[in-house]
């Protein structure tokens, strides 16, 4: 063989090589770098927007035995968001109720809806600070 058809076969290979890694990543749904989403605004809008994030989740993960973090959160309301102002907005005919666990997120946190035997958890973190 020839030096250019040694180049031209190793760049072929490399290039179906990365097609293969893409495809593969696209197909098991691998995320490695998670980022995290901001929602500001008014409350309606907060609690529409972390709903679908919700019908997502369940979506894709419904039949996952293990837990799944779907989505991390930084929301910023103009009022307090309780868990029930979500559990409200819940279109029962896509998730039932009984599949959540929802905690009061207030005017502003940061959250976590994580996928964890057929339950979704929408979840405050807790920031813990050291005291001198």
């Amino acid at each position: 063989m020839e030096t250019w058809e040694i180049v031209l076969t190793f760049i072929a290979a490399m290039a179906a090589v990365l097609i293969l890694i893409t495809v593969a990543l696209n197909f098991f749904k691998i995320n490695n770098s998670q980022e995290k989403i901001k929602i500001e605004g008014r409350k309606g809008y907060v609690v529409s927007s972390v709903v679908n994030l919700i019908y997502k989740c369940f979506e894709e993960n419904r039949e996952r035995n293990e837990s799944v973090i779907c989505s991390q959160l930084i929301v910023k309301s103009t009022e307090d968001i309780a868990s029930t102002d979500i559990l409200n907005y819940i279109d029962t005919s896509r998730i039932d109720t009984s599949s959540l666990r929802v905690g009061d997120l207030g005017v502003s946190a940061e959250i976590i809806i994580r996928y964890e035997n057929q339950i979704i958890y929408v979840e405050k973190v807790e920031n813990e600070r050291i005291g001198t």
